[in-house]
């Protein structure tokens, strides 16, 4: 049954739209603008979630449930509020989802202000992320959904830059010109008494430049032919050069004026900071250096498995590459794998609001999270996104681990069977998927990485029951699989209840 589910999920999240706007506001199919989100003129119409909106949402919501469910009784209620989410998402009701996920999170956070609750309603349209100075940039403010007694006359858009006044937009809409190149952060207000806003947040950025990002990028890619062509007059050309420049060039197709609210990388990429990264990494190729190797911190990169480019976040903690350099050390390596609707980017920004990041920190170790999607469709795909990792950072080849949720769970469990040799553990939680021995199967159908698959007592989506018999018939077989289920969890936030126990219980395994 969940995999019906997930396709439907896959299927709703690539059109990046709902079908709503609820019958509360009905109207014809709207024209479509440059990031793929429904637009309308009436200020006071409803606009169909994209993608982008629900993942914004629900990471601020994880970032409630981190900083205020401090007890397993809050988070148990939490889980239980996120599961009817899953459900409204799953019939396709993106709207009514993230109205969910926005009151939820002002609950948990203290704030049930009638002025948030007007601020978090609306979706705000940035026509351009990029210009150059004296280019209009067009801004609205549209609601996703309805609340009551709500004013828009009282909300506006207040673009500021350093050196500049700021500039107001009602929510209506109007255009920003900025005088200078900067970076103009934008605000979405709502009016209180007096001069200061009852309501403020950031609703987004504008990179002011010039040349145009589009000159950056072309500019960057430019410079990235003529690289690999002294590389290769040279002789100097390496595989590990070559699949570098592919990173670089991936990257900079990141450096677009209007992102698609289908891609999180896109539309989640500071264009400032990549661009002046970019131009430090495209240095290093032109002299021969790998930017990439023994790169600290959060960043994207992809690998190429023939013609599939597979996306995928790095993180590796400063103190714990420079330690193992020092020490001449191996690390850890943890492939993280989201479920489905997700991306790369969940992991190190939406379950636990970036939880496993900070496990990492705390314990040591690498992590890359790829699409799922791309190592669903081939184990090499895993293999290629390793192998990077391997030529840049002091990856131990006994401890490669492989963690995922729903869909990733039943990725992770699978690549213990086809990635035995590999891998020194794989943990699926809300999913597994290990297969069964066939009768008078040898020892090569019984080869198995160490496997824990948790259930959660609460899911609907993956019932516990259908992981626990799957991992009695394993264990039955000879495998080497544990289960445990957490009873008062639901199918996404049992990944913040499991997580650090699934880490350790990782961290304790070795390959022979």
């Amino acid at each position: 049954m969940h995999t019906f589910i997930h396709a439907l999920v896959i299927a709703a999240v690539s059109a990046g739209l709902c079908a709503e706007p609820p019958a509360a506001a009905p109207a014809p199919a709207a024209p479509t603008g440059p990031t793929g989100a429904a637009e309308v003129d009436a200020p006071d119409r409803l606009v169909r979630a994209a993608r982008a909106d629900l993942a914004r949402s629900y990471m601020r919501f994880e970032r409630a449930v981190a900083a205020r469910a401090a007890t397993r009784e809050g988070l148990a209620a939490a889980s239980a509020v996120f599961d009817r989410v899953t459900a409204m998402f799953f019939a396709l009701r993106f709207n009514s989802a993230i109205e969910t996920l926005d009151r939820e999170a002002a609950r948990l956070e203290g704030d049930e202000t009638p002025a948030r609750r007007l601020a978090e309603s609306l979706k705000v349209f940035i026509s351009d992320r990029a210009v150059r100075p004296g280019e209009p940039v067009a801004l609205r403010a549209r609601p996703l959904y309805r609340v009551e007694g709500a004013d828009l006359s009282t909300v506006a858009l207040s673009v500021e830059m350093a050196g500049e006044a700021a500039v107001v937009v009602p929510a209506a809409g109007g255009e920003y010109r900025p005088a200078k190149p900067g970076v103009a952060e934008v605000f979405l207000e709502v009016r209180g008494i007096g001069t200061k806003p009852a309501f403020r947040a950031a609703a987004g950025r504008v990179w002011v430049g010039a040349p145009s990002i589009d000159d950056v990028r072309e500019d960057i890619l430019a410079r990235l032919k003529e690289a690999e062509d002294g590389l290769e007059s040279r002789m100097l050309m390496t595989p590990m050069l070559e699949a570098s420049l592919a990173v670089a060039r991936g990257r900079a197709g990141l450096l677009v004026a209007r992102p698609s609210e289908a891609d999180s990388a896109q539309w989640m990429a500071d264009l400032g900071t990549l661009a002046k990264d970019l131009d430090r990494e495209a240095a290093s190729l032109e002299e021969g250096d790998d930017p990439y190797r023994r790169r600290t911190g959060d960043w994207w990169a992809s690998a190429a498995e023939g013609e599939t480019r597979i996306p995928f976040r790095v993180y590796a903690p400063a103190k714990a590459v420079e330690r193992a350099d020092a020490n001449d050390e191996r690390l850890p390596l943890f492939i993280a794998l989201h479920g489905a609707g997700g991306d790369e980017n969940m992991w190190p920004d939406a379950y636990g609001a970036g939880l496993l990041k900070r496990l990492a920190d705390e314990h040591g170790f690498l992590i890359a999270s790829p699409s799922t999607y791309s190592v669903m469709g081939s184990p090499k795909c895993l293999d290629r996104v390793v192998d990077a990792m391997a030529a840049w950072y002091p990856v131990d080849d006994k401890r490669i681990c492989v963690i995922g949720h729903s869909m990733g769970g039943a990725a992770a469990t699978g690549l213990a069977r086809t990635r035995a040799a590999m891998l020194a553990g794989a943990v699926g939680i809300a999913g597994g998927r290990i297969g069964r021995v066939p009768a008078g199967g040898g020892a090569a159908d019984r080869r198995l990485a160490p496997t824990l698959i948790y259930g959660a007592g609460q899911d609907s989506i993956v019932p516990s029951a259908g992981l626990r018999a799957q991992a009695e018939r394993a264990r039955a077989a000879g495998l080497a699989v544990e289960y445990r289920e957490i009873q008062d969890m639901g199918h996404t936030l049992v990944v913040n209840a499991v997580l650090k126990e699934a880490v350790l219980w990782l961290l304790e395994k070795r390959r022979d």
